[in-house]
């Protein structure tokens, strides 16, 4: 049977190594088998599994906060233009909803605008229809009133000469 596992060369530096042997044993966790690693072996009960494992998270986390804390250290203003430019970003991330809401918004004010516009010129124009209405009902009953006048004269001159009052009945 071939050997399964893979070699790996202990030139380097310590991280590299540990960081390497971490990944051994990750795969080899996968595949089930129990594996001797520079005289170490994978635990077969879960509570050793676990502290394996989180002595390995430990070793990772412990790297990564190295190598950040170089690289706030070398580079400041490219941090702080990074956080500024992340930030610029979150904003606009944020921002961009609420742009879409008010853009709406005001689609739907424009259209109520527009109404209104439309219903106040209908008003202003039945106001004027109402006031030439009013005008010709005024100038109507004047000349109602003169021809009321005109022919209450010849009604009273009529009323003079009808025939009751010219028969005269004798005997």
């Amino acid at each position: 049977m071939a050997d399964k596992r893979k070699h790996i060369s202990t030139s380097g530096s310590e991280l590299e190594s540990s960081i390497s042997e971490v990944v051994v044993e990750k795969q080899m966790k996968k595949k089930g088998k129990i594996v001797a690693s520079k005289g170490r072996t994978i635990p077969e009960t879960q509570d050793e599994s676990m502290e394996s494992q989180i002595q390995d998270l430990r070793v990772e986390l412990k790297l990564m906060s190295d190598k950040l804390t170089s690289f706030i250290a070398k580079n400041d203003s490219f941090t702080k233009e990074l956080v500024t430019k992340i930030t610029t970003q979150v904003k606009a991330e944020i921002v961009k909803p609420f742009e879409k809401r008010i853009e709406i918004l005001e689609a739907k004010l424009f259209e109520k605008e527009l109404d209104s516009d439309k219903l106040s010129r209908k008003i202003e124009s039945l106001e004027n229809d109402l006031k030439k209405a009013k005008e010709s009902e005024q100038h109507d009953k004047t000349c109602i009133i003169r021809v009321m006048e005109k022919q209450s004269g010849k009604i009273n001159e009529l009323e003079q000469y009808g025939r009751r009052n010219n028969i005269r009945i004798a005997g």
